[in-house]
């Protein structure tokens, strides 16, 4: 219950940035979902919130399995469709990132 509360704040903070800071908020999110394949227990909560996110910005999201490996699926799709349609590079300036981490954990 407490990831819950944690990344439901977590996914309010996401939600009132910019693309840019998503984009980043996006990176941390696809790195929990790395960490925790084995170790999280409500993959139905994580299912959902991506879904959230992806629904937001996505128009052909089509999930059949709520399991870690559909979620990142999700996410890298939001993700290169946010930095196609900025027209970004994939890399990004290792400092912006972690002072975008640093703000979204306020």
């Amino acid at each position: 219950m407490k990831n819950n509360v944690f990344y439901s704040e977590f996914l309010s903070k996401l939600a009132s940035f910019n693309f840019t800071n998503i984009i980043f908020g996006l990176r941390i999110f696809k790195n929990f979902l790395k960490i925790s394949n084995s170790k999280y227990e409500n993959l139905d909560f994580l299912y959902s919130v991506c879904c959230v996110i992806a629904s937001k910005y996505l128009d052909d999201i089509h999930v059949y399995n709520n399991n870690i490996s559909e979620c990142s699926y999700i996410v890298n799709k939001l993700e290169m469709k946010i930095l196609s349609t900025l027209n970004y590079s994939i890399e990004f300036d290792l400092i912006n990132y972690y002072s975008t981490i640093n703000e979204i954990f306020k």
